[in-house]
């Protein structure tokens, strides 16, 4: 067991970071000997919204920050959202193109059990701390999907032969779902909003494994499947705003980056859950 203190600048707290062998890890490792391995799926322990905590040194303009999960890797929007960082080793982000940057992950637990991620991020000169914001309780019944800075999604917009339609997937494990958000690439952002939901014996990497195959060309063989899927209502679903960000040539043709920011408004009864009003960005990327 490992134990570090971490100061949170404003507050200092006494912080437990464990990292412990279980026979789970164990029987992990004698699976691995096995002729044929199963692909694993991570879970996703980076993505969502930080608040930075005021400390010594040059400190970046922005209060916060949002990790999110992409086709090329991670991306630390909005200030450094040109980098893609890779999970060079666990709990470190790397940047390929900036050697210089680098993030760093803990968790930290406080007296009463409650956890939270805290991140070191070295960013050249500039080194500050972020914490997550505490995610909101689900909703007593369970019956209620709520999308916000906290939850879990990838973003891909990329294929084999050049960017393509761009898909954002909101995981929702307590209640077994995947909610697709799909922004068409013609020009005019067509935008469709599919709510997935999977058996209650689903897993993570299953489910994972689904989501991968939505997209990529290297498929996996055994995934979760859907036992429904039912789309948002159109009228629920709105493209509010596309910012042009830059002009680009590809090795497969020049494209044009807008951001864009869309809105799902609340509706009931889809596929068997109410869905809540969200608002969120994602990069579309169109064709000269």
């Amino acid at each position: 067991m490992v134990r570090n203190c971490i100061c949170l600048g404003w507050m200092v707290v006494m912080a437990t970071c464990c990292v412990t062998t279980t026979s789970a890890t164990r029987a992990a490792h004698e699976e691995s000997k096995q002729t044929t391995a199963r692909p694993q799926h991570p879970v996703d322990t980076w993505s969502g919204t930080y608040q930075v905590v005021p400390s010594e040194g040059k400190q970046p303009p922005e209060s916060k920050f949002t990790i999110v999960q992409t086709d090329q890797g991670y991306q630390l929007r909005e200030m450094f959202s040109d980098l893609r960082f890779t999970e060079t080793t666990p709990g470190v982000l790397s940047s390929s193109t900036n050697k210089t940057a680098k993030l760093f992950s803990a968790e930290a637990t406080f007296a009463d059990g409650q956890k939270i991620r805290v991140i070191r991020a070295e960013m050249g000169q500039m080194k500050f701390l972020m914490i997550a914001r505490p995610s909101p309780k689900p909703a007593a019944d369970n019956s209620t999907l709520v999308i916000n800075e906290e939850t879990n999604k990838s973003e891909v917009a990329e294929s084999m032969i050049g960017f393509a339609d761009t898909q954002i997937f909101y995981r929702l494990p307590e209640q077994k779902v995947v909610v697709r958000v799909k922004i068409g690439n013609n020009g005019e952002f067509p935008i469709k909003a599919t709510v997935h939901v999977f058996p209650d014996d689903s897993t993570a990497d299953g489910i994972n494994a689904w989501i991968n195959n939505q997209y990529s060309d290297a498929l996996f063989p055994e995934t979760a499947e859907p036992s429904h899927s039912e789309d948002i209502p159109m009228e629920s679903c709105k493209i509010s705003n596309a910012k042009l960000l830059k002009r680009s040539q590809e090795p497969f043709g020049a494209y044009k980056q807008y951001e864009v920011t869309f809105e799902i408004s609340e509706c009931e009864n889809v596929g068997g859950y109410e869905v809540q009003p969200f608002r969120d960005t994602a990069r579309v990327y169109v064709k000269e």
